[in-house]
């Protein structure tokens, strides 16, 4: 991994066996990192991505492995904080061999080739916290 930029804006380049979600918020919690909140866009390659979908009805997240690789064909998502640390919300389109797409909250993935993610950082106060609905942590600002 390896990342560079700005107050407003970072590209982090992630590099295979990098893991996604733990590698943005590794980064995110490092001394090299300024960004309290904000949204990122990414693209890429990856295997082993566990995606999932909250289930209204069951009130927990039900959860699929996709083991082969594919293409990141859109990876979105947003970084607030709990208690100081980084919370990264993403979600993911993953392209699949036959052409077909698989889709939803990325719980976590590997990258088996590059990964580009750009951060937009900003300077809200944004965490997460329980609300209505069982098992999930909710945006809330504050300040």
């Amino acid at each position: 991994m390896d990342a560079r930029g700005d107050e407003f804006l970072t590209l982090i380049r992630l590099d295979a066996g990098d893991r996604i979600i733990e590698s943005l918020t590794g980064y995110l919690a490092g001394p090299g990192s300024t960004v309290r909140s904000g949204f990122f866009s990414g693209i890429g390659a990856a295997r082993d991505c566990e995606i999932g979908y909250y289930d209204l009805e069951s009130g927990t997240y039900r959860t699929r492995l996709v083991e082969e690789s594919c293409e990141i064909v859109s990876l979105t998502g947003n970084i607030a904080r709990i208690d100081d640390e980084p919370v990264i919300h993403a979600h993911v389109a993953l392209g699949l061999p036959d052409f077909s797409i698989l889709g939803g909250h990325l719980v976590e993935g590997t990258i088996s080739v590059t990964g580009e993610i750009w951060i937009h950082g900003a300077s809200l106060g944004v965490t997460r916290s329980s609300g209505d609905f069982p098992g999930l942590k909710l945006t809330r600002f504050t300040d």
